[in-house]
């Protein structure tokens, strides 16, 4: 067991000299610093591991640093975001936001996060040992370089049990920039080496490969890394999981974590799709170029600002990850070759490792509306085709006559954190045993988890077990506040100064005290330290606690962890009977990229913009409108498409993957005075809640009321 860490120190310089990939080769150095949370950590921020010759073509691994001396001590530049939340807010908690550089072209850069020397010496390893990796990719609406997806308390860990680690944060393209795409932009490559769409996603593994050629010369095993991420960085995962699959060389990585994402959790558009997203680009910029490659110069030319306005203003657009037949399909991936001219030859390699799981009921803690279940039942009916279709999928979730609205919200919960990330999960998890029992004999090397236990922070998902729970303790990024928590001390996160519930204003912002605080079997420091040695666990190839085929690793909500046997256990049985019967319907999910679970994230996406827990009466009560007034549609629309979208960055902001409350929507047709089906919007597993938004939006924008939307 390592010694106690030293307390916070000042910013001692640390140089790692670094060989450069040209023709000849000369060293460079990165001077990186001592962590500001313990000497026995380096940190190096800021390296630019590629660079982006334009606006919507692929980048190119750098082969040396831009300075022969390469200053590492402070963050690197992070793709532009059309807003400032990072996250915090989501989790009922505060973690102050470091303030960061935006650049759309110098946003290709990385943090690596390493022991000490002296660190390393107290633990009783010695500095030339090599350490395996984690490579992370950071979930939607955030950075490599925020605090929450800061692993320094994660790799202080790793000291303190003797498996040390090095950490890598991953910089890239994101948003419009990363994942617009177009027919005409694919037309104008013909010419290119590197040719298709996706470029955050290329972004990633020109990182990936970086880390791969260089992280030695940090003290890190390159034949030891683990890519992990969150949400969409767990999507990331599975693509870059495919993209590996599909090569004959070794993978740039030993072991994948996948937390709360896969393919379908975040579909893949279709052409057609990131086309129109297209064609309204070009109209909002009066682009009316008579050639592909003049309408994809002109938009190049434009300013990264004007892009952010188009993405503000215009928040129902889609784009995101693209089926465009070069770099992605829906079940295959094949990136272009990052290459060096120096590839690493085959020379047989076990199968990726994998651990992957989910929150309990990812969608909690959301919906605030009560249900209305004969609507729902209509619009079920609607999305399968059939009443009896739609009817078997609401018994099979308890959403039935005699229910309290209580029991109906959590049913319904649910329902979407199946359909949007539990049945990816769950279909990825079993492919993924069947290939491994099928080539070698043995499914162990995929390791499912669980997580039932809830957030510790005051606040509607309090006490929920919902999307992301699990990195309050992984990074440990609120550490102060779980403290505080175990002594029953809380203190509200201080919401903005904009219009929010009164039933949720706060008098003050002082810590409360609960002289009676809520027993845990685990106390939250204790929980990190149970999380954080699991993972590590994983990533050093030494699980303490691994799971046999069929079994899973749940955190209870006791916190504490336990192996459940699918087949024998009631709630999986269960479950897993659910999932099936959801799952006879993927043509329909691939098909409705937006499905209904994708409803269920705007009330947190509201939540996060506004500060607000309920959701706010779009109209004004005193007003009364005709039923079907026509000239009051374009002014209702734009209310409602502003609220519907406003906020659908703040998990993946490429193109509002997280949308509506799924209540709202089955109420939407009352605010609108007008029934939804008549503009053949559906719901279900089928449901697109972006084609009602775009159906809604285009009929306001051709009356030329786009420039009405609220601004932010």
């Amino acid at each position: 067991m390592a010694e106690s860490p030293k307390p916070r120190c000042a910013y001692e310089r640390v140089v790692v000299e670094l060989p450069t990939w040209t023709a000849p080769s000369y060293m460079q150095a990165v001077v990186g610093k001592k962590s500001s949370l313990s000497e026995d950590l380096d940190e190096f921020r800021g390296i630019p591991y590629g660079e982006v010759p334009k606006r919507w073509e692929h980048s190119k691994l750098r082969t040396h640093l831009p300075q022969d001396v390469f200053d590492a001590t402070k963050n690197g530049p992070v793709s532009p975001q059309p807003t400032k939340d990072r996250n915090t807010k989501y989790f009922q908690a505060c973690s102050a936001i470091p303030d960061l550089v935006e650049s759309e072209f110098d946003c290709l850069n990385l943090n690596i996060v390493r022991p000490s020397t002296a660190g390393l010496s107290r633990a009783g390893i010695h500095e030339s040992a090599t350490l395996p990796v984690l490579v992370w990719i950071h979930g939607g609406g955030g950075t490599g370089s925020d605090p929450l997806n800061d692993p320094g308390r994660l790799v202080l860990r790793s000291l303190e049990i003797g498996s040390p680690i090095i950490a890598a944060l991953l910089n890239f393209r994101d948003s419009i920039f990363g994942f617009m795409g177009s027919t005409d932009i694919l037309k104008t490559q013909s010419k290119l080496e590197k040719q298709g769409l996706n470029f955050g996603l290329y972004d990633q593994k020109v990182a990936l490969t970086w880390v791969a050629r260089n992280i030695a010369h940090f003290g890190g095993d390159p034949k030891q890394i683990t890519l992990g991420g969150q949400s969409a960085g767990s999507f990331a995962v599975h693509i870059h999981l495919l993209d590996a699959d599909s090569r004959t060389e070794e993978p740039l990585f030993k072991r994948a974590i996948l937390q709360s994402g896969a393919q379908f959790t975040l579909s893949p558009l279709e052409l057609p799709d990131i086309d129109t997203s297209w064609a309204r680009l070009c109209q909002y910029w009066g682009v009316e170029a008579e050639n592909s490659r003049q309408k994809v110069e002109l938009l190049r030319q434009m300013p990264t600002a004007a892009m952010l306005e188009f993405f503000i203003k215009c928040k129902n657009i889609r784009f995101g990850p693209v089926a465009d037949g070069v770099t992605m399909m829906m079940d295959t991936v094949i990136f272009p070759n990052v290459g060096l001219g120096q590839d690493i030859e085959p020379a047989g390699y076990e199968p990726i490792e994998i651990m992957i799981g989910a929150c309990d009921i990812e969608e909690t803690g959301y919906l605030q509306e009560d249900i209305d279940l004969e609507r729902l039942q209509r619009i079920f009916a609607e999305s399968y085709g059939t009443s009896a279709a739609g009817t078997l999928v609401l018994e099979a979730y308890g959403l039935v006559e005699g229910c309290a609205q209580s029991v109906l919200r959590t049913n319904f919960e649910r329902f979407l954190s199946d359909a949007k990330f539990d049945l990816p999960i769950y279909i990825l998890r079993t492919t993924l045993s069947t290939q491994r029992r099928a080539g070698h004999g043995d499914a162990t090397g995929v390791q499912p988890y669980s997580i039932e236990f809830g957030n510790p922070f005051p606040g509607p998902k309090k006490g929920c077990a919902h999307h992301g729970v699990e990195m309050i303790y992984l990074f440990d990024a609120f550490h102060d506040a779980l403290a505080d928590a175990d002594r029953g001390v809380f203190r509200p996160y201080p919401e903005p100064s904009v219009q929010i519930s009164a039933l949720h204003k706060r008098e003050s912002i002082e810590p409360k005290i609960d002289n009676e605080p809520e027993a845990h079997a685990v106390a939250n420091l204790d929980l990190v330290r149970s999380i954080q040695d699991h993972w590590l666990g994983f990533i050093v190839g030494k699980l303490a606690q691994k799971v046999g085929e069929g079994e899973v690793l749940v955190w209870d909500k006791d916190r504490r962890p336990r192996v459940e046997r699918l087949a024998d256990d009631p709630k999986w049985i269960s479950r897993i009977d659910r999932l099936k019967l959801l799952g006879k319907d993927i043509p329909s999910i691939r098909k409705h990229a937006m499905s209904s679970a994708d409803v269920a994230l705007l009330q947190t996406s509201y939540d996060r913009v506004y500060g607000a827990y309920t959701m706010p009466n779009l109209r004004n009560s005193s007003e009364e409108e005709p039923a079907h007034d026509d000239d009051a549609l374009p002014r209702r629309s734009t209310q409602a498409v502003h609220f519907l979208s406003h906020g659908a960055s703040q998990f993946w902001r490429a193109g509002g993957q997280r949308m509506a409350e799924a209540s709202l929507i089955v109420r939407m047709d009352t605010y609108f005075n007008t029934p939804m089906m008549n503009y053949n919007v559906t719901f279900g597993i089928k449901a697109s809640t972006m084609t009602m938004m775009i159906l809604f939006y285009n009929r306001q924008a051709s009356m030329g009321n786009c420039d009405e939307l609220p601004e932010a």
